[in-house]
């Protein structure tokens, strides 16, 4: 049964004016203090920006969305679960752009947070339910899950403004689907996440004036995946809602999917950065950032459109819902470039290209 007008009306709208000032407010108190500290993204290779900016940002995120969730939120079991989770990887996120860290440590800290998240969590989800076989297989699997779309983020911050745009569209949709569900607590989640989402936007919109760092894309890839496991596993598996919550993250999903494929066609390291990311790609064709941007975004929202259709009909119309935009996807990115690497275009040749990433990719 859907929530009552009145949670609808007030707590989303109060979690997201939350998440929106404290986003805001934070991000603008962290340029002066990345500064002073020396914590700033350096002009590169795969870097557009001629000079030093702030990478601290993403803390702004961080807060805002706590903000919005402590001000509007019980303290249940999902909540907890997440704020636990989501700390640590922030953390980790906040270590490694301070003081750098190896990849090693830093998908331990990743790990840790997921791991921390589900232990809480696990109580009340579903997969309860089943043998302990099924059960640690289902444990490991969610974990590499949140794992994945943790680091989905990751890549995604390659251009000023995408990934926070990405995750405030992906909120807003994934609130629709707890909404169908009856979840407060995942409600105002999402609200909260998409209003610090906007208030770190108004200074990371190119030109930006501050990147929200591995604290920041390191938490919006755990904010969603912890949201979604919450809506898929909380009651008995839905086809349609898994297809659903699989639509609404398809752009971050695919685009990590395509860069691992690529470099392994191409025999490059697959932790190794490039310019072929779909949004890239892309871009390579615009040449523009303020084209990329609503076209990578109205991607977003087209695919969230349709998650939310897949999750309202049978299994099999979701399934080929489902597979039409998978399909889509896949050939938008080979017709693009980002899928296969075209042989006559060379990695190394649009590595050196000029463009608008403000980080590593």
């Amino acid at each position: 049964m859907p929530l009552d007008n009145g949670v609808l009306g007030s707590l989303p709208l109060l979690s997201l004016a939350a998440g929106l000032a404290g986003g805001g407010v934070v991000t603008r108190l962290t340029i002066p203090i990345a500064r002073a500290r020396g914590v700033l993204d350096l002009p590169g290779k795969l870097k557009s920006h001629n000079q030093p900016t702030p990478r601290l940002g993403g803390v702004g995120i961080v807060i805002g969305t706590i903000l919005g969730v402590l001000l509007t939120t019980s303290a249940g079991p999902a909540t907890a679960a997440f704020l636990v989770g989501g700390l640590l990887v922030a953390l980790t996120g906040m270590v490694d752009d301070i003081r750098g860290l190896a990849p090693g440590l830093k998908l331990a800290g990743v790990v840790v947070g997921a791991l921390s998240f589900l232990l809480l969590a696990w109580p009340g989800l579903a997969p309860r339910a089943l043998s302990l076989t099924s059960q640690l297989l289902a444990f490991a699997g969610l974990t590499l899950t949140i794992c994945y779309l943790v680091n989905s983020f990751n890549l995604l911050d390659g251009m000023d403004g995408l990934a926070a745009g990405v995750a405030a569209i992906a909120g807003a949709f994934l609130s629709v689907l707890a909404y169908l569900q009856a979840s407060q607590e995942l409600v105002t989640l999402a609200w909260s996440l998409g209003g610090a989402c906007l208030g770190f936007l108004l200074l990371n919109l190119p030109p930006a004036r501050t990147f929200m760092g591995d604290v920041g894309s390191l938490f919006l890839g755990f904010a969603v995946s912890s949201i979604a496991v919450e809506l898929n596993c909380r009651l008995p598996l839905s086809i349609p809602r898994l297809v659903g919550t699989g639509l609404i993250l398809a752009v971050p999903i695919a685009d990590t999917l395509f860069s691992i494929l690529r470099r392994l066609a191409t025999r490059h390291d697959v932790f190794s950065g490039d310019r072929l990311h779909l949004y890239d790609t892309i871009f390579h064709r615009t040449e523009s950032v303020w084209r990329t941007l609503p076209a990578v975004w109205g991607l977003s929202a087209v695919l969230g459109l349709l998650g939310i259709v897949a999750s309202l009909v049978s299994p099999i119309m979701s399934l080929a819902i489902g597979a039409a935009g998978g399909l889509g996807l896949l050939f938008l990115g080979a017709s693009l470039g980002s899928l296969v690497l075209p042989r006559a275009r060379g990695l190394d040749r649009l590595s050196e290209s000029t463009h608008v990433r403000q980080g590593e990719g």
